[in-house]
Protein backbone atom coordinates (compact mmCIF):
# COMPACT_ATOMS: atom_id res chain seq x y z
CA UNK A 1 0.00 0.00 0.00
CA UNK A 2 2.68 2.38 1.06
CA UNK A 3 4.45 1.74 -2.45
CA UNK A 4 1.22 2.30 -4.24
CA UNK A 5 0.74 6.18 -2.09
CA UNK A 6 4.42 7.26 -3.32
CA UNK A 7 3.96 5.85 -6.70
CA UNK A 8 0.92 8.41 -7.18
CA UNK A 9 2.78 10.93 -5.14
CA UNK A 10 5.69 10.97 -8.04
CA UNK A 11 2.95 11.21 -10.14
CA UNK A 12 1.42 13.96 -8.88
CA UNK A 13 4.14 16.11 -8.48
CA UNK A 14 5.47 15.31 -12.32
CA UNK A 15 1.74 16.52 -13.63
CA UNK A 16 2.82 19.32 -11.09
CA UNK A 17 6.05 20.60 -12.09
CA UNK A 18 5.41 19.97 -15.84
CA UNK A 19 2.22 22.24 -15.47
CA UNK A 20 4.66 25.14 -13.86
CA UNK A 21 7.64 24.21 -16.89
CA UNK A 22 5.05 25.03 -19.27
CA UNK A 23 3.51 28.29 -17.60
CA UNK A 24 7.16 29.72 -17.36
CA UNK A 25 7.91 29.24 -20.78
CA UNK A 26 4.87 30.63 -22.03
CA UNK A 27 5.36 33.78 -19.87
CA UNK A 28 9.36 33.60 -20.75
CA UNK A 29 8.37 33.57 -24.00
CA UNK A 30 5.41 36.57 -23.40
CA UNK A 31 8.13 38.68 -22.10
CA UNK A 32 10.76 37.86 -25.10
CA UNK A 33 8.13 38.77 -27.54
CA UNK A 34 7.38 41.92 -25.50
CA UNK A 35 10.77 43.13 -25.10
CA UNK A 36 11.47 42.45 -29.12
CA UNK A 37 8.35 44.69 -29.51
CA UNK A 38 9.75 47.25 -28.33
CA UNK A 39 13.76 47.03 -29.63
CA UNK A 40 12.36 46.26 -33.18
CA UNK A 41 9.83 47.46 -35.55
CA UNK A 42 6.76 46.24 -34.34
CA UNK A 43 5.65 44.70 -38.21
CA UNK A 44 8.59 42.38 -37.97
CA UNK A 45 7.90 41.24 -34.58
CA UNK A 46 4.35 40.35 -35.72
CA UNK A 47 5.63 38.91 -38.35
CA UNK A 48 7.26 36.22 -36.37
CA UNK A 49 4.92 35.95 -33.69
CA UNK A 50 3.49 32.29 -32.83
CA UNK A 51 -0.31 34.64 -32.51
CA UNK A 52 0.49 36.26 -36.12
CA UNK A 53 -2.35 33.62 -37.79
CA UNK A 54 -5.05 34.39 -35.59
Amino acid sequence: MRELETAVFLENHTAYFATIKTFAAFIFRKNTIYQDKRKESKQFVWRRSPYAHL
